[in-house]
């Protein structure tokens, strides 16, 4: 199962918003990846996070399945204001080629995966399940603790159940 835990400055954006949902705890990810785990014989998952402890979290919820996450010190990536103003001032040890390195592996290794857990308010969530599509030749089975996948994440419309998202 590739997990997407999106924390850091999204969190800011959700409280900013009008739209945009707040972020999920770890635990909301972990029932959908153990409901993944038991639909479909997952046993092994590996998380890509800007939060530094969603790790522990994810090890101590895992419920017997195996997670396997890049080392890197995701503290820098960890924030209340928007990264790409951090990495652009050199703030807190976020530099810019290091985060884009590590973000760049991780899509590359959750796409690699054979199920999705993430949020699709986050593009990078959705780079990689729609590289995990593309390399499969379907859509594989995900589960969103926020937005359902769409087409087009720039059209604000209501989508029932979810409200106005941006789908």
């Amino acid at each position: 199962v590739g997990l997407h835990v999106r924390h850091g400055d999204s969190c800011m954006h959700a409280v900013m918003s009008t739209f945009r949902p707040e972020c999920a705890p770890v635990e909301t990810y972990m029932e959908r990846v153990r409901e993944m785990g038991q639909r479909y014989g997952a046993r092994a998952v590996f998380l890509a996070t800007d939060d530094p402890n969603a790790l522990e979290i994810a090890q101590r919820e895992a419920g017997g399945m195996r997670i396997m996450s890049l080392e890197f010190d995701r503290a820098a990536l960890s924030g209340d204001w928007f990264l790409e103003f951090r990495t652009q001032e050199g703030d807190r040890g976020a530099e810019a080629g290091e985060v884009a390195r590590s973000a760049t592996l991780d899509v590359m290794l959750l796409s690699e995966c054979d199920y999705f857990v993430g949020t699709f308010a986050s593009h990078l969530s959705r780079l990689a399940y729609e590289r995990m599509a593309a390399r499969l030749g379907y859509h594989p089975p995900y589960s969103s603790v926020d937005y359902p996948w769409c087409h087009h994440p720039l059209q604000k419309r209501e989508v029932p159940g979810f409200g106005v998202v941006n789908c």
